[in-house]
């Protein structure tokens, strides 16, 4: 966390691992003995972050749920995440322009099993969710969630949970035939 938190503050470029050593309260040579430098310190940042993800988005999932409510699940845990993880929110920008970030979204986004891959694969298999590439009903969906969370931190806003019902209902909306 003390990564995240020091890339919010002084931006990707800025980050040393002397730096995080200093804000998670450890010696530089405890950073070395986990990672190797700045780069694989980023690196097992990003897969730790894609491993809450979805250990987040899987949370309660039951695919034996009409898909709307499977649809309202996923919307409640991505949510919350961004709630939790407010530093990776702010930094979301700065990891899309790591290539790894690119690279471990690619190796997710192959994983058939996944529960938010499952569910879009129902919904396209009972004629209720468009198809679409998935990356794209994500886009549509709770990549919708994930800039509003920006918003809220970025320019000090708040919605209230009528607002956000609402988004969900209309995102839930852009992706069903």
């Amino acid at each position: 966390m003390a990564t995240q938190t020091l890339i919010a503050k002084e931006g990707i470029s800025k980050v040393s691992t002397h730096k995080v050593a200093k804000q998670a309260g450890i010696s530089v040579g405890t950073i070395y003995l986990y990672f190797k430098d700045k780069e694989d310190l980023l690196n097992q940042l990003i897969h730790f972050l894609f491993q809450q993800y979805n250990e987040c988005l899987s949370q309660n999932y039951d695919s034996k749920l009409p898909i709307i409510e499977q649809y309202d699940q996923f919307w409640t845990n991505h949510w919350g995440f961004l709630q939790k993880y407010p530093d990776a929110v702010m930094n979301i920008h700065q990891y899309e322009a790591l290539p790894q970030f690119r690279e471990v979204c690619r190796a997710y986004s192959e994983i058939p099993d996944l529960p938010y891959h499952l569910f879009v694969f129902q919904g396209k298999k009972e004629n209720v969710i468009a198809d679409l590439p998935i990356d794209i009903i994500y886009e549509l969906t709770l990549q919708v969630a994930t800039s509003i969370a920006y918003s809220q931190i970025v320019d000090n806003k708040q919605y209230d949970d009528g607002v956000l019902e609402d988004v969900k209902k209309r995102t839930w909306k852009a992706i069903t035939i």
